[in-house]
C-alpha cells in the first residue's frame, strides 16, 4: 500500500493524501476519485517517486506546486 498524493483543481488550491492498492509503476493512466477524473502518474523529486494524482498536465510552470505539496506533506516516496 502507498500513499498517493492527490492535487485537485489548479496546482496547489487543494491537496490531499490518500492510500493506493496497486501496482508500482501504475499499469492504469487514470482513475476516478469522488466522481471525478484524475491522472495518475509517477513525479520524480530529488530522485524519489511519489505517486500523484492530478487534473492537469504537470509543466515548469506548476511543478514548484507539487514539490511544495511533497515537502509539505512529507510522505514516502514509493520506490
Amino acid at each position: 500500500m502507498f500513499n498517493i498524493i492527490i492535487l485537485k483543481g489548479e496546482f496547489g488550491t487543494f491537496v490531499d493524501i490518500q492510500k493506493y492498492i496497486g501496482e508500482i509503476p501504475p499499469r492504469k493512466t487514470s482513475i476516478k476519485l469522488d466522481g471525478e477524473a484524475f491522472k495518475l502518474s509517477l513525479y520524480e523529486l530529488n530522485d524519489s517517486q511519489y505517486l500523484i494524482a492530478h487534473q492537469h498536465d504537470v509543466t515548469e510552470e506548476n511543478r514548484s506546486a507539487v514539490d511544495d505539496a511533497i515537502i509539505q506533506l512529507n510522505i514516502e516516496p514509493v520506490d
